[in-house]
């Protein structure tokens, strides 16, 4: 069988076209500040605009570095589940690598804020949530599967209940 491969391929690409929109805004930004400053008028009636026009350009520029960076966490996040293993590289850059014999329960809770995917293996609990794996009830499923052991839901959200009247 060959192995399941998930990767934030997508979401990536979203990113780095993200950090291209900033790149020419920034520049067009800066721009505009030139042309502002290649007016005629004096000095102390266009400071204001040239000044604000720059720094407009400059922050949109400063912020590529955090788009490009995220980019690059989004491009190296990978799953890969094979028959007879796990692995998992998360977007800080954590690998989580464990053999599908070891397993002993997969457990998935899909309340909105926890996500969170707890395997049980000889080794301890290995714990990664939505942020960290694309797909992870998929994931879940899939490991769950493939270790040949039941998934149990563990929702921890609480259920609405009326007040008294």
């Amino acid at each position: 069988m060959p192995p399941i491969v998930y990767r934030r391929v997508w979401l990536a690409a979203l990113y780095w076209c993200f950090a291209l929109a900033f790149l020419l805004l920034g520049l067009l930004l800066l721009a505009a500040a030139l042309g502002r400053a290649g007016g005629p008028e004096p000095w102390s009636e266009k400071s204001l605009g040239v000044i604000g026009f720059s720094l407009a350009g400059f922050s949109w520029l400063f912020g590529i570095y955090t788009v490009a960076k995220q980019a690059q966490c989004y491009g190296r996040n990978l799953v890969r589940l094979t028959a007879d293993s796990f692995y998992l590289r998360t977007p800080s850059g954590m690998e989580l690598e464990f053999p599908l014999a070891t397993v002993r329960a997969v457990s998935w809770d899909p309340s909105l804020r926890a996500r969170l995917c707890t395997v049980d293996t000889d080794a301890g609990l290995r714990r990664f949530d939505a942020a960290a794996c694309p797909r992870a009830a998929r994931i879940a499923r899939q490991l769950a599967t493939f270790a040949a052991v039941p998934l149990t839901h563990a929702s921890g959200a609480r259920k609405y209940t009326p007040p008294p009247p």
